[in-house]
C-alpha cells in the first residue's frame, strides 16, 4: 500500500485529515496509482483571478498524486488551485470538472502537499 501522508487508514479518528472509507477503487482503467474513497471537508482557493475565490468542497477520493472533490461551482481544466485541509495545504491543477447533480465533481492533479504548521 502506498504511503499517502494526509490519510488515516482504518477507523475514523478526529485528528485525521481524511478518512479512507474502504480499500482502493478497483476499476479497469489507466490510472497508475490506486484511488482511495475518502470523506473529508476542504476549502479550494483560486487566487490568480482578479478577485480570489474560495469554495467549500468535499473530498471524494485521493491517490498519491491527485484527489477528486465535489463543490458547488465549476472550475475550468488547467485552473491552478490550493486545497486546504485541516492541517495540510495541497496545490495542483484542475484536470477535469463535470456536472454531478446539483454540484460539480472535479479532479485535481497535485503538485505538492505541505503541513501548514511546518517551519521552512
Amino acid at each position: 500500500m502506498s504511503y499517502i501522508p494526509f490519510l488515516n487508514f482504518g477507523y475514523p479518528k478526529t485528528d485525521a485529515e481524511l478518512t479512507v472509507l474502504k480499500s482502493p477503487v478497483e476499476e479497469a482503467d489507466r490510472r497508475k496509482e490506486p484511488r482511495y474513497p475518502s470523506d473529508g471537508s476542504a476549502r479550494v482557493l483560486v487566487s490568480f483571478l482578479s478577485e480570489p475565490q474560495t469554495f467549500n468542497a468535499r473530498v471524494l477520493d485521493v491517490s498519491k498524486s491527485g484527489m477528486r472533490l465535489k463543490l458547488s461551482a465549476p472550475l475550468a481544466p488547467g485552473t491552478l488551485v490550493q486545497v486546504e485541509l485541516k492541517s495540510l495545504v495541497a496545490t495542483g491543477a484542475v484536470r477535469h470538472c463535470r456536472k454531478d447533480g446539483e454540484e460539480y465533481s472535479m479532479g485535481i492533479q497535485l503538485d505538492a502537499v505541505v503541513n501548514k504548521n511546518q517551519t521552512v
